[in-house]
C-alpha cells in the first residue's frame, strides 16, 4: 500500500509512558514500514511525565491542564493535553529526540482549536525554513522543504487558541502507530471530552485499541454505570470513524495485597506490658 496505515491506541497511564506501545510501535514498522513517529502531545508542558523520544516544548508561557485535573480552565482535546499561549503570538517547538534512532519528519500537523497563523519555522540551528502552511478547521499541518528532527514554530493566533498536540510524518508509505494515554484515566474521562472520535478522525485510523478499566477497577465498580461509559467512548468513536475497526483490551493481571493486622499484648525485659501490632 502506497498509503500509511494507521493505528490509534488510546489508554490510561500503560499508555501515557509509551513503554509496550513504543516497542510494539518499533517492532511494526520494522517489518511495515516506519511512516513517522505520528502523534505527540504536550504531556510534559501539562504537567506531567511524557515519553523520551520526542521534544514538545515552548520558550513562551502557556496555561496549561490535563486531562485529569478536576476543573478544567480550557478546552481539553482528545490527547488529553491542554496548552493555551498566554499571548496572541507564540512559539513552539516539536521534534523528535536524538536519543533514539533517527527518525526525521518532513510534515507537521499541529491539532487547535481557533484560528493558528504560522509566521515563521527554523530547524534546530536556528535556520529559516521555508515552508507551506495548510490550515484546517481543527489543524494546520506544515509542510517541510527537507526533513527534519526538530523545528520551532513561529505563530499568532486569534482568540482563545488552545493546543493538544502534532503528528510528525515522514510522508513516506509504511505505519504510524499513534498511543493517547494519560494516568489515572478512565473510560468515562475520555468521555468528559466528548468528542475523541472526531478528535482522531484526521488520524485515518484503520484500527482503534482501546485499553481502560485499570482504574475503575481500583474503586466501587457500578457495572451498569461501567457498562453505559464502555458503550458511550465507542459509539463517538465509531460514529466519527466508521470504517475503523475497534480492539478493546481486558487490564491485566495484578493482585491487592492485603496483610491482616492483629493487637498482642508483649512483655518486655522489665516485665511490663505493652501492645504491639503484629502481621
Amino acid at each position: 500500500a502506497t498509503s500509511p496505515v494507521s493505528i490509534v491506541h488510546i489508554g490510561d497511564s500503560h499508555i501515557q509512558a509509551d513503554i509496550s506501545t513504543g516497542t510494539v510501535r518499533e517492532l511494526l514498522q520494522y517489518d511495515f514500514g516506519n511512516a513517522g513517529r505520528g502523534l505527540v502531545s504536550p504531556l510534559k508542558m501539562s504537567g506531567t511525565n511524557e515519553p523520551a523520544d520526542y521534544t514538545f516544548n515552548s520558550r513562551s508561557p502557556w496555561n496549561t491542564v490535563k486531562l485529569m485535573s478536576p476543573n478544567w480552565r480550557q478546552t481539553v482535546g482528545f490527547t488529553g493535553a491542554s496548552i493555551r499561549p498566554t499571548s496572541n503570538t507564540s512559539e513552539i517547538t516539536i521534534g523528535t529526540s536524538g536519543k533514539d534512532d533517527y527518525n526525521p519528519f518532513s510534515s507537521v500537523t499541529i491539532f487547535h482549536n481557533v484560528k493558528l497563523t504560522v509566521k515563521g519555522i527554523t530547524d534546530e540551528n536556528g535556520n529559516s525554513l521555508s515552508f507551506r502552511s495548510i490550515p484546517s478547521r481543527d489543524y494546520t499541518q506544515i509542510m517541510l522543504p527537507s526533513p527534519q528532527t526538530k523545528i520551532s514554530v513561529d505563530f499568532t493566533s486569534a482568540g482563545d487558541l488552545t493546543m493538544f498536540g502534532a503528528t510528525l510524518s515522514g510522508d513516506r508509505p509504511g505505519l504510524f502507530y499513534h498511543a493517547i494515554g494519560n494516568n489515572g484515566a478512565a473510560y468515562e474521562t475520555y468521555n468528559r471530552i466528548g468528542n475523541v472520535g472526531a478528535g482522531i478522525s484526521p488520524l485515518r485510523p484503520s484500527l482503534v485499541i482501546i485499553s481502560l478499566g485499570t482504574n475503575e477497577g481500583f474503586g466501587r465498580l457500578d457495572t451498569g454505570a461501567f457498562a453505559r461509559s464502555i458503550d458511550r467512548l465507542v459509539s463517538n468513536i465509531r460514529a466519527a470513524n466508521p470504517d475503523a475497526l475497534l480492539l478493546l483490551t481486558t487490564p491485566m493481571e495484578c493482585h491487592k495485597r492485603v496483610t491482616k493486622t492483629r493487637k498482642v499484648r508483649v512483655k518486655n525485659k522489665k516485665g511490663r506490658y505493652r501492645t504491639v501490632t503484629r502481621t
